[in-house]
């Protein structure tokens, strides 16, 4: 096929989607200004209508590149996990100021959980998840 036989306007292919690295250039090194340090997909020209650009977009590690959706638990989760089912089996007739100790443990770890994803999630995913439940708690202590 010579280029005569190219319809004109026609783009060709889309163009391959280019991730930058965290310090803000493409792979080759070519610098992308609008980086600023942070990872970016480029998903412009993709005939699927964008819906696997929104998943990478939405899921994928920004440190791993893998799609993260759920991770092991760290800490404050553990801690939220164990004084919740602590509440969950505590006999109230026995005490029921640990109750309310264990009530406020596992609140305020899952506040420090949700907002070490909100500034420290791996996605957008985990930042939003992490403000849902931040949202979540607030709403739950003011009732």
């Amino acid at each position: 096929m010579s280029g005569s036989d190219v319809p004109q306007g026609d783009p060709g292919p889309p163009a391959p989607a280019r991730s930058t690295d965290l310090a803000g250039a493409y792979a080759d090194g070519t610098p992308h200004s609008l980086t600023q340090g942070h990872r970016v997909d480029s998903h412009v020209g993709r005939r699927d209508g964008g819906r696997q650009g929104l998943v990478d977009w939405l899921f994928r590690s920004r440190v791993t590149g893998r799609i993260t959706v759920a991770q092991l638990p760290n800490a404050a989760l553990l801690v939220w996990l164990a004084a919740t089912v602590l509440q969950r089996f505590w006999d109230p007739r026995v005490a029921d100021p640990p109750i309310d100790l264990l009530r406020w443990v596992s609140t305020g770890a899952l506040v420090v959980w949700a907002g070490d994803e909100v500034v420290r999630g791996v996605n957008p995913f985990r930042r939003m998840l992490g403000t849902g439940v931040l949202l979540w708690t607030a709403v739950s202590l003011l009732r």
